[in-house]
């Protein structure tokens, strides 16, 4: 598949402002255009475009600057678009340590510093993004 790069796109936020931004990636086009991907797909497309290791999110997070949730506004976009994954993946990770949902997001370290919805939001993608980082790591260690 070819890569896709310098597309622009112009996208009218709901508060009426204008971003423009230029997609250089299979993973950022999907994010702008609406097209959905599960988690993984997301980071292995990330990963083919070069734009990140999956090995250094595994290992490092997303505090590191992963490309495409890095502002409020793209990790809300992201949220919106894979919150069925991530509150599935919350709950099962609750559910084998034997927590309550609340209990177990509240442990999550990230949350420590958390003081608005936007920081929720964003706590929740960089968590579930490294979650499956690491479960795909573990993968290809295990291969």
């Amino acid at each position: 598949m070819a890569k896709v790069t310098g597309i622009k796109m112009i996208t009218t936020l709901a508060f009426g402002q204008t971003l423009n931004c230029t997609c250089s990636s299979r993973a950022s086009l999907a994010a702008t255009t609406g097209e959905t991907m599960d988690i993984r797909e997301w980071l292995r497309n990330g990963e083919k475009d070069n734009i990140f290791l999956i090995k250094d999110v595994a290992t490092h997070g997303c505090s590191g600057a992963v490309n495409g949730i890095i502002y409020y506004y793209e990790t809300t976009k992201f949220h919106a678009d894979h919150e069925k994954e991530i509150w599935d993946l919350l709950y099962q990770y609750a559910q084998d340590s034997g927590e309550q949902l609340v209990a177990f997001i509240a442990s999550i370290p990230i949350m420590k510093d958390v003081g608005s919805h936007a920081q929720f939001v964003n706590a929740l993608v960089w968590w579930a993004v490294e979650v499956r980082a690491q479960e795909i790591q573990a993968e290809r260690e295990a291969a």
